[in-house]
């Protein structure tokens, strides 16, 4: 399918889609950025947190049992239903158990088990919406179907951390998590309205098995593979990095609070909806470098910053987080339109959007933990150098990696 119109049926499962992207982000704001919070202020010890990255982890290895999502599943519901439907159903059940164990000291163990399991179940009903989207969608419309994932997982973040938090303060612990469950369950009832797809009625004898080695073996994975995963490191480069830089030379959390909000907005807004118009004007390929090349000039600016310091420029501050956010936003949508390109070309598209995802995670992971580490050993401006000469290197990788390179032939190209 080459070229597909928005018509009412598109649009619905774009806002299906985009529900369920903000209803995976959920238990990821809600794991990394409110858990640390409140259990903090509950008084918990530093030291048990130290465990909070652990609920990562299924992100990282789903690839492993992709495959599953990809073989089984129930006619009557359809290939893709059949797991986000009850995966959405254990968010609300796992969201309710979490409302009444609470968050003191004693429950710790307890809630962070909940929220692996919740890690689990959000990165599985990741591979079936991952694959919808491949299977759901023409070439032409990949780039909005990315923009609309990526802006969901950020909104379902954004909502799981701060909304939460906000919540919380104004209902308590157990209601403010208890008004949390009306998201999966607003999944769950825009799920059941999408129509099955045609190849969920295909008899078991007749449906071709999914693997990871079928990913492996097909031609331009593996460049794809490392396109995302290194791709993904450049992101950890820009304000995330310049976030500690900025707290070590005095600013206060409140006016890094107030940058992280405007990063948000222009990741979403330019980095995804932005970028969408960018890549039907310009093709993919091009879009993507540009992304590259954005967080290139950003790590440049972190770099000239921190040579700079004591003396700080603004101007050179806000140009360095709009540039990462943009970068960020645009990196994510040009590589996983790729990806979901790819997978559309073959037949076990949830598998292959998995892996590549599964790169793409383990990339960042390994990207931030080597870069608080630099930063100790070397500090602040010889990390930017490194980042500056990782985004250069890139930069070259992409060049070299053209569509059809990678097995792809993109209608936007």
């Amino acid at each position: 399918m080459k070229h597909q119109t928005l018509t009412l049926r598109s649009f619905f499962t774009l806002l299906t889609v985009g529900l369920l992207y903000v209803c995976q982000g959920l238990p990821m704001g809600l794991a990394m950025d409110f858990l640390p919070t409140i259990l903090r202020a509950n008084g918990a010890d530093l030291s048990l947190l130290r465990w909070l990255p652990l609920i990562g982890v299924p992100w990282i290895i789903k690839f492993l049992w992709a495959s599953l999502v990809d073989n089984y599943w129930n006619a009557t519901l359809g290939k893709r239903r059949s797991w986000i439907i009850p995966m959405q159903a254990l968010v609300v059940s796992l969201l309710f158990l979490v409302a009444m164990v609470g968050f003191s000291g004693q429950s710790i163990s307890l809630i962070l088990c909940l929220f692996l399991l919740m890690s689990l179940v959000a990165a599985t009903q990741d591979i079936a919406t991952d694959g919808l989207i491949a299977e759901r969608f023409a070439e032409n419309m990949l780039p909005i179907a990315n923009a609309v994932q990526m802006a969901g997982v950020l909104t379902g973040f954004f909502v799981g951390g701060n909304v939460t938090l906000m919540a919380v303060n104004v209902l308590g612990e157990s209601n403010g998590i208890l008004v949390m469950i009306a998201i999966p369950i607003s999944g769950i009832l825009l799920s059941l309205f999408m129509k099955t797809e045609e190849d969920s009625r295909q008899p078991v004898e007749n449906r071709s098995k999914a693997n990871l080695l079928q990913f492996v073996i097909r031609p331009g994975a593996k460049k794809l593979l490392v396109i995302s995963a290194t791709s993904a490191t450049l992101t950890v480069g820009g304000f995330t990095l310049g976030k500690l830089f900025l707290i070590d030379n005095g600013w206060s959390m409140f006016e890094v609070g107030q940058l992280g909000i405007l990063s948000g907005m222009v990741t979403i807004l330019v980095g995804c909806g932005g970028i969408v118009l960018a890549i039907f004007y310009l093709g993919l390929s091009a879009v993507t470098k540009m992304s590259v090349f954005c967080a290139l000039i950003a790590s440049a600016c972190w770099l000239f910053i921190a040579l700079s310091s004591p003396v700080l420029n603004d101007l050179i501050i806000y140009t360095a987080v709009i540039l990462g956010a943009i970068a960020t936003g645009g990196i994510s949508v040009c590589v996983m339109t790729f990806a979901a390109t790819f997978a559309a070309a073959g037949r076990q598209s949830g598998t292959d959007m998995a892996t590549v995802q599964s790169a793409r995670d383990t990339g960042e992971m390994l990207a931030s933990s080597s870069a608080i580490t630099l930063v100790a050993l070397m500090g602040y401006s010889a990390t930017f150098g490194i980042w500056l000469c990782l985004a250069l290197c890139v930069l070259v990788v992409m060049r070299r990696a053209k569509s059809p390179e990678l097995g792809i032939s993109c209608a936007t190209e």
